[in-house]
């Protein structure tokens, strides 16, 4: 059986920022969040830790967008980056997702696991659903 610690330790250690202006949603400088909680961040890219190219990865977040176009969600474009600043993912804060529906939406894409901020908190949730890591969403 494949060590996945290492692995769920880079998602522990994830801040949020909005993309279009590297504001905070998680994190020591935080702001309030746009939506009422629960907000879900959802990527396409790299799955499972696969490395793909910018391209392929720009393909697989269009096809998450449309998805999310169709289904008339809010959402936002953000980026998941590790907070020494060596890794980083565009992704999608979903507003209006269930726990069930955001990890469906994320298995579909073949990812591990998905984000899901409240006013409290960052939590990491497996693909299947549980509950693996909870930091706070602000440290004072």
């Amino acid at each position: 059986m494949e060590n996945l610690d290492h692995i769920w330790q880079a998602y522990i250690d994830t801040k949020i920022v909005q993309k279009s202006n590297d504001v905070a949603w998680t994190g020591q400088d935080a702001i309030p969040l746009p939506w009422v909680p629960p907000i879900h961040v959802i990527t396409a890219c790299n799955p499972f830790e696969q490395v793909l190219t910018d391209d392929e990865n720009q393909k697989r977040n269009s096809a998450l967008e449309e998805i999310l176009n169709a289904q008339n969600l809010e959402y936002e474009s953000v980026i998941g980056k590790s907070t020494k600043g060596s890794w980083q993912e565009i992704s999608f804060a979903i507003h209006g997702l269930s726990r069930v529906q955001a990890c469906e939406l994320a298995s579909q894409f073949e990812q591990r696991a998905i984000f899901e901020i409240d006013n409290e908190a960052l939590h990491v949730i497996s693909a299947r659903d549980m509950v693996l890591q909870r930091t706070k969403k602000r440290i004072e």
